[in-house]
């Protein structure tokens, strides 16, 4: 299967302000089934929903800042919805 989403679900695991990907309360945030699915990242409606968990500390709108950078690099001139699921209390 060839999926778009892997190489934006690699670049915002690699957001120095992200922790890691979530794919939101009841899974939703995700694409693919089985052993290629990929957390995090979904495509819906022209607009790439992204879901994450921040490091601890940072402020929410700086997360999203970032990640929403990163994916429009990747995608210029995308619309791009993050949601920052959690702060990481271990990290």
């Amino acid at each position: 299967m060839t999926c778009l989403e892997m190489p934006i679900a690699a670049a915002v695991e690699d957001c120095e302000l992200v922790s890691g990907l979530h794919a939101g309360r009841f899974g939703t945030i995700s694409t693919g089934a089985g052993r290629d699915r990929i957390i995090g990242v979904r495509r819906e409606r022209g607009t790439i929903l992204v879901g994450v968990i921040g490091r601890p500390g940072v402020n929410s709108v700086r997360v999203v800042d970032e990640v929403r950078a990163t994916v429009v690099a990747l995608e210029p001139g995308a619309t791009v919805s993050v949601r920052v699921e959690a702060q990481d209390p271990a990290a």
